[in-house]
């Protein structure tokens, strides 16, 4: 009977227009699987390689504690890169650092503190000016995670927003304060260029929530030292500044070399005036780097400067890769990738005003960065697409922009 015959005659064509081609193993055996690139591994490594090196004329008693710590980061890039290897194990790494961050502003929230938020809370956070640029970075994350979830995730992303802010607000740093006002300007660069008006709105929510929770008067009265020009009226950290950056200069001139880890600080006195040093509790006036570069320049030297321009022009190239994620249906991935640019900024803006290179965050960011070009270059070399929010009525591989149709959409 032909009607019986008719569910078989569908079946049979459902599956010539699902089934691969005769060539997919041939065609996956000439695109294996790409894993995460080997560069930030390797130029950690040489900068730990470096730190080791420097130690036959480092002249701080410090110097071999960062060597350790430089060689953990290294092994820790390494661990992080081989298990960030698909979306579901990225963006749950992403939901912990948000977890993490909220956390530290329910620890905030919680406590009694008279003044800054001084205390230290996890790996390279140590004052409050690290603690600040480490919350912005959680900012971003619980913002775009919040535009690229659904469901009970999209609330709990929503509901940690405001401590994480809090906790912002009672460090005081201004650091920190320029840091997320720039990663929100960021956003509108980065973000998904189908989310541009969400990100908008969402970002203009976000600063008045931010302005009534910030009733601090420590936070404007340093906040306002930002738009003073005039450096006879700003306070003295902020006015230090520009004589530390000038000394950290003389000091690499001198040491092309560096100094080692913590050298600057080592031989501050001898290049700074000493109202500008401050006393550290063992009969010595000292005072550290507060700009990332000039830190570099000199402790680390010539070498150590060229290794981090490296490592900041991978992370340049590996953001733009990503570009084709970041299209009007971006997925996670594209949400993921506007976050990690995003926290970039954010501690690129931070690193001009205090000493980031020990911040382990930035670890994190390079294995997540790893890990979404690899994927999106993996995704695209399959020339297909998994619809990131599949229902019941939308559940197919879409192809990819420049991909062969097969099938019923060959036909069609």
């Amino acid at each position: 009977m032909p009607t019986l015959a008719l569910p078989a005659i569908a079946d049979a064509r459902i599956a010539k227009d699902v089934a691969p081609p005769p060539n997919a193993g041939g065609d996956r055996a000439a695109h294996p699987e790409i894993g995460p690139s080997p560069w930030p591994f390797r130029l950690l490594a040489a900068f730990a390689g470096w730190m080791w090196l420097q130690t036959a004329w480092a002249v701080s008693p410090n110097h071999t504690d960062g060597a350790v710590l430089f060689t953990k980061y290294a092994i820790l890039c390494l661990i992080l890169t081989k298990l960030l290897r698909t979306e579901h194990d990225i963006e749950f790494f992403a939901w912990m650092h948000v977890i993490g961050c909220f956390i530290w502003g329910w620890t905030a929230y919680t406590s009694n503190f008279g003044g800054r938020l001084e205390i230290v809370l996890g790996p390279g956070v140590d004052d409050s000016n690290l603690l600040g640029g480490h919350l912005v970075t959680g900012v971003a994350f619980a913002g775009f995670l919040f535009l690229g979830s659904t469901g009970l995730r999209r609330w709990v992303a929503l509901g940690v927003l405001p401590f994480i802010l809090n906790g912002i607000i009672m460090t005081a740093s201004r650091s920190a304060l320029v840091a997320l006002v720039m990663a929100g300007a960021a956003s509108l660069v980065i973000g998904p260029r189908g989310k541009r008006l969400a990100i908008t709105v969402c970002g203009v929510l976000g600063c008045v929530l931010f302005l009534n929770l910030a009733q601090s008067d420590l936070f404007w009265e340093r906040a306002g030292t930002l738009l003073e020009s005039d450096q006879e009226k700003m306070d003295e950290s902020a006015a230090s500044r520009f004589v530390i950056a000038e000394a950290n200069w003389r000091m690499f001139l001198d040491h092309p070399f560096g100094l080692g880890h913590r050298g600057n600080e080592e031989i501050s006195p001898e290049y700074l005036p000493s109202e500008v040093l401050t006393d550290t509790g063992v009969g010595r006036r000292v005072r550290s780097a507060h700009n990332t570069v000039m830190a570099i320049l000199a402790d680390h030297g010539i070498v150590g400067i060229l290794i981090t321009a490296a490592l900041g022009l991978w992370v340049l190239k590996a953001l733009w890769d990503l570009r084709p994620v970041n299209g009007p249906a971006p997925g996670k991935i594209g949400h993921l990738r506007a976050a990690v640019g995003t926290s970039f900024v954010a501690l690129a803006t931070s690193g001009m005003f205090v000493n980031l290179l020990k911040a382990e965050v930035l670890i994190w960011l390079l294995a997540l960065l790893a890990g979404l070009q690899a994927l999106s270059t993996n995704v695209r070399t399959s020339g297909l697409r998994v619809n990131s929010t599949p229902s019941p009525r939308n559940q197919q591989l879409r192809p990819l922009a420049g991909a062969a149709p097969t099938g019923r959409q060959a036909r069609s």
